[in-house]
């Protein structure tokens, strides 16, 4: 069995993409950046077409991102500095983004349940 490894994204230089979540229709790809730094560093949320394409920027602050069953939405964790992190909620094209926990606390691993 062979298989094939394509990078979809290339990252500007001193940043780094990980956590890629493949959407439920197998389209797109979402997935976080962030910036090489030595001190607390914020990645961005980002989709890109799984057959390649330019990524779209969702949401700032924003990583671990978890597509709901039908796709239409995406739940992450938005972090802010020394402040922990907490669960959100947005369309899958970014907009409507709310809040779903106020725990004071991290959370760092939505996920969707059926």
């Amino acid at each position: 069995m062979a298989f094939l490894l394509l990078s979809l994204t290339t990252p500007p230089a001193g940043f780094s993409d990980g956590e890629p979540e493949w959407s439920p229709n197998g389209r797109w790809i979402a997935f976080s950046r962030t910036p090489g730094c030595h001190s607390y560093c914020l990645p961005v949320l980002y989709v890109v077409p799984a057959a390649s394409g330019e990524p779209h920027r969702l949401a700032l602050n924003a990583g671990a991102p978890a597509w709901s069953p039908d796709g239409g939405l995406i739940a992450f964790v938005r972090s802010r500095m020394h402040e922990g992190s907490e669960i959100w909620v947005m369309n899958a094209d970014g907009s409507n983004q709310r809040k779903l926990t106020r725990l004071g606390r991290t959370n760092d691993t939505p996920a969707w349940q059926p």
